[in-house]
């Protein structure tokens, strides 16, 4: 069994993401997304703090598979429903990113998003 490191571990808005054990926690309960949901936060949280283009969002999801714009938004949907509609920002035009003061490990960002 591994431990998670702090460099796996998210914080944003109340929720806590472990990338390591693979949870998406509440304040006191599991979250549950589907695979490719969970994998779209992921890299959301692993970019905090820049908008990550739609075709890497879609790369990095769903390798060597050609899917439209619908899966992502779909996934994005998702998210929205399980976190919140204000967790994840659209920037028209460009892509999606984690819209949350961020914590990462055990370290609190101020400010501007980011990661350690």
């Amino acid at each position: 069994m591994t431990t998670a490191t702090a460099d796996q571990v998210f914080r944003f808005g109340g929720f806590t993401l472990d990338l390591a054990m693979g949870t998406l926690r509440g304040v006191n309960e599991p979250l549950f997304l589907r695979p490719k949901a969970y994998a779209l936060l992921s890299h959301l949280a692993r970019n905090m703090g820049r908008v990550v283009p739609k075709s890497e969002l879609m790369d990095v999801v769903w390798p060597d598979v050609h899917v439209t714009e619908d899966s992502l938004t779909q996934s994005v949907r998702e998210i929205r429903k399980v976190l919140g509609d204000d967790m994840v920002r659209t920037v028209s035009k460009r892509g999606y990113m984690l819209a949350a003061e961020a914590h990462h490990g055990n370290d609190r960002l101020g400010g501007d998003l980011g990661r350690c």
